[in-house]
């Protein structure tokens, strides 16, 4: 019995981790409700975890099942100060439910628990700022949506001179700066095209390639570009799926 047992306990973890990185590949692949049925799978048969609880409850935000995901709060409540992460998930779910309040509340302890946690491995404050850039963000967001503009404004202009590492937050950055300012368009322009221009792009999710997409329309529509944007509108139909934005964008070019 001992020698069944020993040998069953390695076989159980290989196909713990053979599920984790199923479940990771699904999420990087953005397709979200797999990544939660695997999650949910091994949540079902290996029990709860830190990591487990705030990778599931990421995969339902992006799943845009909110309702499972204020559960998976209201469950594991235990685990809440135990990493970033989890907070800032939660934070995304009030996000997605237009509770910028609640949001607020848990992006604060987010960014607290991280720069704490950070400090103490040793990290710089350099690195720190880099590292929370994500989470404020995602403050500037809340604050943008809760109507003050100006210090939104503040906030993005802060992070877009900070110069953050990972492209995806820059683009949020810049995307949402863009969005906001009000000065000489053809700065904006620059920047929308620089984004466009950069490698690095290849790592941004779809949705933000969509959304990055779109507002550059926007903004050459605004300008009285419409052949730059049927231009923009062609290109952006080959590199992405199809989708309810670029109808919208050929619409007003019509108009």
């Amino acid at each position: 019995e001992s020698t069944a047992t020993s040998t069953a306990q390695p076989n159980n973890q290989n196909n713990k981790r053979l599920l984790e990185l199923k479940a990771q590949v699904f999420y990087s692949m953005e397709k979200y409700p797999e990544a939660v049925q695997v999650y949910e799978t091994i949540l079902q048969t290996y029990g709860h975890s830190n990591d487990l609880v705030t990778n599931l409850c990421a995969a339902l935000v992006k799943s845009n099942d909110i309702v499972k995901c204020n559960q998976m709060i209201t469950k594991f409540q235990q685990y809440l100060k135990d990493n970033f992460e989890f907070p800032y998930n939660i934070a995304c779910a009030y996000i997605e439910n237009g509770d910028f309040i609640a949001a607020e509340k848990y992006l604060d302890l987010s960014l607290s628990i991280c720069q704490a946690s950070l400090s103490k491995e040793g990290f710089t404050k350099e690195e720190i700022e880099d590292e929370t850039a994500i989470i404020k963000a995602q403050q500037a967001f809340v604050v943008q949506k809760k109507g003050t503009k100006d210090t939104a404004l503040q906030l993005y202009t802060e992070l877009s001179q900070q110069k953050v590492s990972d492209v995806s937050v820059t683009a949020v950055i810049e995307n949402n700066l863009i969005t906001l300012y009000d000065g000489d368009r053809n700065e904006s322009l620059k920047k929308f095209n620089k984004l466009r221009q950069d490698k690095a792009q290849n790592k941004l999710l779809l949705s933000q390639k969509q959304t990055l997409g779109f507002n550059h329309g926007l903004l050459l529509l605004q300008m009285n570009k419409n052949d730059e944007c049927r231009d923009l509108i062609q290109k952006l139909q080959k590199e992405l799926p199809p989708n309810d934005m670029l109808p919208l964008l050929n619409v007003s070019v019509l108009m």
